[in-house]
């Protein structure tokens, strides 16, 4: 690896003193059923319930953090707005951390279509969380031969060298591939955050985030602990009205 190939990365590297970022995740608890007992009419077999939906936002400026919920992702981003207006940074270029979910990221884009200083990156764990799927289903071989192969996809994309892992991938040995069709989502995942896939190598030396899982621990903290709890189920109301 050299500066120069690190340099073509065009992602640029924000000021967190002042330049907000947020990321936004969605969690979900067990939904109450519409009767306590079911109905003698109702047909027999096993009601399949959808779950019930809390989407979290999480928001940092300046060494200070503050926590949204809302029903759904639209409806964070409104009070994520709100939340930029009144601390007089509604212009500040805004950054978003996120696990590379595609309905997440078009909202993120269609909300602020018409303002600029928007950036995505794609959180780091989901990134390596693809490098192990490679392995482990689309990769024939040794344990040993799969972990090599692994780790050199993993430290190009650390240095966010995507051309380069996207052609290691295209250059695999017919007899290293067990399945095909894995190799080739891979590479369709790549291609479609290849936008969002900084120099994270950088990013840690200049003290800047690498991943969203502080949202994640505010699913936790402020749905999960409090409603996935033995034997409670919940409505759509009252889940949302506890996150909030």
């Amino acid at each position: 690896l050299t500066a120069a190939e690190l340099r073509v990365n065009p992602l640029a590297y924000e000021d967190p003193g002042s330049e907000p970022s947020a990321a936004i995740d969605d969690v979900c608890v067990k939904p109450q059923k519409a009767h306590r007992k079911r109905p003698a009419t109702a047909a027999t077999g096993k009601e399949k319930r959808k779950k019930v939906w809390t989407t979290v936002g999480r928001v940092q400026h300046a060494g200070h953090a503050y926590t949204l919920t809302g029903d759904s992702v639209p409806a964070v981003l409104r009070l994520l707005s709100a939340l930029l207006v009144a601390s007089d940074l509604e212009a500040a270029p805004l950054l978003f951390l996120t696990d590379g979910q595609t309905s997440l990221k078009d909202h993120i884009f269609a909300f602020w279509a018409a303002r600029g200083g928007i950036r995505l990156i794609l959180d780091w764990y989901h990134l390596q969380k693809k490098c192990k799927e490679l392995g482990s289903f689309g990769l024939r071989g040794s344990i040993a031969e799969k972990k090599v192969r692994i780790e050199a996809l993993r430290r190009l994309l650390w240095h966010g060298l995507v051309d380069r892992a996207l052609a290691d991938l295209d250059n695999l040995p017919a007899n290293a591939v067990r399945r095909p069709e894995v190799i080739d989502q891979i590479k369709g995942y790549l291609e479609r955050n290849r936008p969002h896939i900084p120099c994270y190598a950088v990013r840690r030396e200049l003290g800047l985030r690498c991943s969203s899982n502080s949202v994640e621990k505010e699913n936790d903290v402020v749905v999960a602990q409090r409603q996935k709890r033995h034997g409670m189920s919940w409505s759509e109301d009252g889940s949302h009205a506890l996150a909030t």
